[in-house]
C-alpha cells in the first residue's frame, strides 16, 4: 500500500484521489467531488482541534478519494469523557459547515444548484460518519457508551461484531460504492488483526493513574471506565498489580 502513497511531511495522500480527481473533471461531477473534499477536511480538522485542545498528538493526515483520516496518538491515555469530545466534534462540523455553505450563498459564491448539492454533501458525511462502522465516529460512539457496562475485551470484540454487521447492512442496502467498501472492509480486517495489540495498548495506558470510581470484580478483565479491584482465588489485586500479571 505504501507505494501508492504520496507522503508530504505528516500529510500523505493516497494516489487514487489523483485518478477521481481527474474523472471527476471529464465526468462533469468536479463540483460535488470538490465540496466532499472541502467539508470533509472541515470535518476532520474539528476531530484535531478536540485533540490538539486535550493535547493529543496528531502523527499524520491520510488523504482519500473519498474524505481524510487523522492518525492521533493513542486515545486510550486519555479519559473516556475527553476521547469523546474528540469523536463528537467531527459531527457538530456539520453545523459549521452548514453555516458556512449559507454564507457562501448569501454573498453569491455559489448557485443554487451548487447551495442544494454542499447542503447534500454536508449531510452524507455527517450520516456517514455515525454509521457504527469502524473506524468512522459512531463506531467510537458505541464503543464508548459500551465500556460503561462491558470490560475492555468485550468491549473491543462486540464492537467489531456491530461494525460487521452494519456494514453487511450498509453493502446489502445502499447503491454500489466500491471504493468505500473496500476501505470500510479492510478497516475490518485491519481492526481484527490488531486486537490483541489493541487490547495490550489499553492495558499499558492503565499504568497511568485515573480518578475513577472504583469497581470491584473478579472478571479476567478491566472496565475502562472505573478504577479496577479485582478479586481472585482469594488475594485482591489492584490495577497496576494485575496489569503485570500480563505483561
Amino acid at each position: 500500500m505504501k507505494r501508492f502513497i504520496l507522503k508530504l511531511g505528516k500529510v500523505e495522500i493516497h494516489l487514487s484521489t489523483f485518478f477521481f480527481l481527474f474523472l471527476s473533471f471529464i465526468s462533469g461531477r468536479f463540483q460535488l467531488f470538490f465540496f466532499l473534499f472541502v467539508i470533509a477536511l472541515i470535518h476532520e480538522l474539528f476531530h484535531v482541534f478536540g485533540a490538539l485542545l486535550f493535547k493529543v498528538r496528531v502523527d499524520k493526515i491520510n488523504i482519500y478519494p473519498f474524505g481524510f483520516s487523522a492518525k492521533m496518538g493513542a486515545l486510550v491515555n486519555i479519559e473516556w469523557y475527553k476521547e469523546l469530545v474528540i469523536v463528537l466534534l467531527g459531527p457538530m462540523s456539520y453545523f459549521f459547515s452548514k453555516v458556512l455553505i449559507n454564507l457562501l450563498y448569501k454573498l453569491s459564491f455559489l448557485s443554487f444548484v451548487g447551495y442544494q448539492n454542499a447542503n447534500s454533501v454536508n449531510l452524507f458525511i455527517l450520516c456517514f460518519n455515525l454509521l457504527p462502522i469502524i473506524p468512522l465516529d459512531g463506531s467510537r460512539i458505541i464503543k464508548t457508551f459500551l465500556s460503561f457496562f462491558l470490560t475492555e475485551k468485550k468491549c473491543l470484540k462486540i464492537n467489531g461484531l456491530i461494525s460487521i454487521l452494519c456494514l453487511f447492512s450498509y453493502i446489502l442496502y445502499m447503491p454500489v460504492q466500491f471504493t468505500i467498501y473496500i476501505f470500510l472492509i479492510y478497516s475490518q480486517s485491519e481492526y481484527w488483526y490488531n486486537l490483541r495489540y489493541s487490547y495490550s495498548l489499553f492495558l499499558i495506558s492503565r499504568l497511568k493513574k485515573f480518578k475513577l470510581f472504583p469497581k470491584i470484580h473478579n472478571k479476567n478483565d478491566l472496565y475502562r471506565n472505573y478504577q479496577n479491584i479485582i478479586i481472585q482465588n482469594g488475594k485482591i489485586y489492584n490495577e497496576e498489580g494485575y496489569i503485570r500479571l500480563f505483561l
